[in-house]
């Protein structure tokens, strides 16, 4: 993992930018990360690679600046692609469920992000990660305090919390309402299921 995702991003990124500066032409890198703001269960290599990348690439993007050469990364929040059939569909109900914006999000999402920070538009970003995950990243933010209720009533509304299960094995994971399950624990569950699941395969 580490040696693909990291140093294959660090080969990758140096022969563009060495091509470029020999040919004393601008360009533009943006690497393919993941949301390293929250850890997940049974992806503690993925985060540690891909938060490696991020780090190389702002780093790197100071280095490459007076070179005209940007750096920066795109992570990805739950986006729907054929990789979701690997997964249990407990699981994959439970993804879209994973933002504010309850739904899960498109390559083509991911896709325009790209066009964005690599064209003329993104011309004055460079060491910046895009994250695209729907609002994902704000659920932790709102669990307490008057925006935690806020959230809470908010989904109360939309019927997508149920009442905790005592006999689920989800004891002390309930958010501080007392009797629901946040999202983000109900995806936290999932993973923790899913690895379960090939772990018994192998």
């Amino acid at each position: 993992m580490i040696d693909t995702n990291l140093n294959g991003t660090c080969y990758m990124m140096q022969a563009a930018a060495q091509r470029w500066r020999d040919r004393k032409h601008p360009g533009s890198i943006v690497n393919i990360v993941v949301v390293t703001t929250h850890g997940l269960y049974g992806i503690a290599h993925t985060i540690a690679a891909r938060s490696g990348v991020i780090a190389l690439s702002r780093s790197v993007a100071v280095e490459w600046a007076p070179l005209n050469i940007r750096v920066n990364c795109v992570a990805p929040g739950a986006i729907e692609t054929e990789g979701w059939n690997v997964y249990m569909p407990q699981a994959r109900t439970v993804y879209p469920r994973s933002n504010p914006m309850m739904r899960a999000g498109s390559p083509w999402d991911i896709a325009q992000a790209c066009v964005y920070l690599a064209g003329p538009s993104g011309g004055f970003i460079t060491g910046e990660t895009l994250t695209v995950d729907g609002g994902g990243q704000l659920e932790r933010d709102l669990d307490d305090g008057e925006a935690g209720i806020f959230w809470r009533r908010w989904m109360k509304r939309a019927s997508l919390l149920a009442p905790a299960n005592a006999g689920s094995g989800t004891a002390g994971t309930a958010s501080p309402a007392g009797d629901q399950i946040h999202p983000r624990r109900r995806m936290e569950c999932a993973h923790q299921q899913v690895h379960r699941h090939h772990s018994a395969k192998r």
